[in-house]
């Protein structure tokens, strides 16, 4: 493996074996990288070995589809090199020193997202007036995932995965605040909470309607 701070012959398209040098001016007026860097500190964590499950071009893709604008091969590998990740060239492409588990969870975050913001209205209302206990568990994030997931079983094992990535907390501890067992009144912290809010596209005034709206 060549040192982690080898970039020698990256351009936008990836290593190139017929250039020997690295020209850091190729990357220094790439908005994108800033876009980048906070995804994959979001969801990947470094290992001391190597994750050959998917290489930089297939991971450029998942950070494309998340951030919903192109992304260069070049300009995932600058980004995971920003951040101290380690490389492990392969031709064009490279490796690197990520979990697998975290990767699988990536994959399916922007589609998994995207399902949960689709609440609306309706649903909440009807939440609402057919949830016991509304008030006490402010909001029942269990059972929207339940119903929104219920015909996906394989993606719906990577949504509390996806939001805890998301929100950066510990998956037993949202899996906790999403237990409908837990006969107690639960308190999400409130920057944990507002963020929740926004993952399934809630406002203020979700939170205000009653039983008898």
């Amino acid at each position: 493996m060549k040192n982690v701070n080898d970039l020698s012959g990256l351009t936008k398209k990836g290593f190139e074996s017929n250039i020997k040098q690295f020209d850091p001016a190729i990357f220094e007026s790439c908005k994108v990288i800033d876009l980048i860097c906070p995804v994959i500190n979001k969801y990947f964590i470094k290992t001391k070995t190597i994750c050959t499950a998917s290489s930089s071009y297939g991971i450029k893709h998942m950070v494309q589809k998340y951030l919903g604008q192109y992304v260069s091969n070049g300009e995932l590998i600058y980004a995971m090199n920003k951040e101290g990740y380690l490389i492990k060239r392969n031709d064009i492409n490279c490796y690197f020193n990520i979990k697998e588990t975290d990767l699988k969870c990536f994959t399916k975050s922007r589609e998994i997202l995207d399902k949960l913001s689709m609440t609306v209205e309706n649903d909440i209302r009807w939440y609402v007036k057919n949830i016991k206990d509304y008030q006490k568990y402010k909001y029942n994030f269990r059972c929207i995932i339940d119903t929104y997931f219920s015909q996906s079983p394989l993606l719906k094992r990577y949504v509390v995965p996806v939001i805890s990535k998301e929100i950066g907390e510990d998956v037993s501890t949202v899996k906790y605040w999403f237990d409908l067992r837990n006969n107690v009144n639960i308190e999400i912290p409130v920057d944990k909470f507002d963020h929740l809010k926004k993952i399934f596209g809630f406002s203020n005034n979700d939170f205000m309607i009653n039983n008898e709206a």
